[in-house]
């Protein structure tokens, strides 16, 4: 279960990027457009690049963001997990003194018979 969540969520966080990235593209492309139309194109392409180079940063903090939320996320998962099984082992350690306990039972009123 926790691994289709976390698969969930990396496909979340891909689509995030590629949103993101394609509208950094398209207001990089809007902007330079504006520019080519107002002020000639040699401009229009040093604002283009900038504008290139801020949705390039704004992008690369976000694949940040969505990495430190994913590994996070991974890490609970295990923990969950290790929780899960450390549960098991105690109760299966249990079940083995009960079983022992009468076992021990058991021995002792077959001496007590003999």
């Amino acid at each position: 279960v926790d691994q289709q969540k976390l698969r969930a969520h990396n496909a979340k966080a891909t689509a995030l990027r590629e949103n993101l990235r394609d509208a950094g593209l398209r207001a990089r492309d809007s902007v330079a457009g504006q520019l080519e139309r107002w002020a000639g194109k040699s401009d229009a392409v040093l604002v283009r690049d900038a504008v290139t180079g801020w949705a390039r940063l704004a992008l690369l903090g976000s694949i940040e963001a969505q990495s430190a939320k994913l590994k996070q996320a991974a890490a609970e998962a295990e923990l969950r997990q290790r929780q899960q099984l450390e549960a098991q082992q105690a109760f299966r350690q249990k079940a083995i003194q009960q079983q022992l306990v009468s076992i021990r039972t058991q021995q002792a009123e077959l001496l007590a018979q003999s």
